[in-house]
């Protein structure tokens, strides 16, 4: 993967009399064309779209360094796009919603963001996730670093420590909040997820309520990853609106049917 991938599979939609600028980061291998419907809901909001896949050897490759050039390049080709106007939103799903969270921290003229699939320690998630080890990455990283192997072995303890560090700004733990300039955000969870454990992403959202961030995590009691994305997908419009005051959404909507989809809950 090079740094210019990023930008050249990227993709901006355009629209008449723009209030702002949205950003959209895919997870890895997810397809552009399945969120032209979401991007549809932005642009009639009166948002620029610009949409950022994730190539899945920034993970499979075991390389460290391959997540800050990817979110670097996202950051700058986005920077460039959006530095004329007052305000832009910011949306993340797995992989992505990292990067995502990582420029809207940063940016004073965010409105609330929408999350999916996330909330956890990526550092922790590459060697301890299912869902990461079914798809090769978390052997890509025990062999890239030297977990157990020959006379410079090292412990896995000790190369979660290290990849901590590597991966500080995008990292979604307890140690993590967002504070200064954070408008808020709704996070969409699935229970039954396989890469993002969901008791410990409920757990870091919950604490940083607690200091003070302004989130929501939206709960789908039995749905795994990709059925959550699915959901998402499929209630961009509904799930917007909640994002952008979510106390109007508690009181407006409380629990509600996501289409085929698994009862979502606010927690």
């Amino acid at each position: 993967m090079s740094e210019l991938s990023t930008i050249r599979n990227s993709r901006v939609y355009y629209t008449t009399d723009p209030r702002g600028f949205a950003c959209m980061a895919l997870g890895i291998e997810e397809k552009i064309s399945d969120y032209a419907e979401a991007a549809n809901v932005l642009a009639n909001n009166g948002y620029h779209v610009a949409l950022y896949p994730c190539d899945s050897d920034i993970l499979k490759q075991g390389d460290p360094e391959l997540l800050g050039i990817h979110s670097d390049a996202v950051k700058e080709h986005f920077g460039n796009l959006a530095a004329n106007v007052d305000e832009t939103f910011y949306f993340g799903c797995s992989l992505g919603a990292s990067i995502a969270l990582h420029l809207q921290r940063r940016d004073k003229r965010a409105k609330p963001g929408l999350y999916a699939t996330a909330g956890i320690r990526l550092s922790r998630a590459v060697f301890k996730s299912e869902g990461f080890r079914g798809m090769d990455i978390t052997a890509a990283f025990e062999s890239s670093m030297g977990v157990n192997q020959g006379d410079d072995a090292i412990t896995l303890e000790a190369a979660e420590a290290l990849l901590q560090v590597a991966w500080q700004d995008y990292e979604m733990d307890v140690a993590t909040p967002p504070l200064a300039n954070f408008a808020g955000a709704l996070l969409v969870l699935g229970k039954a997820d396989m890469a993002i454990d969901y008791d410990e992403a409920l757990s870091s959202m919950r604490s940083w309520r607690e200091v003070g961030v302004p989130i929501q995590t939206l709960t789908q009691p039995s749905s795994g990853h990709l059925a959550t994305l699915r959901t998402v997908r499929n209630n961009f419009g509904k799930l917007f609106v909640a994002s952008q005051d979510p106390e109007t959404y508690r009181t407006a909507f409380g629990e509600f049917e996501l289409e085929q989809w698994d009862t979502c809950r606010v927690v």
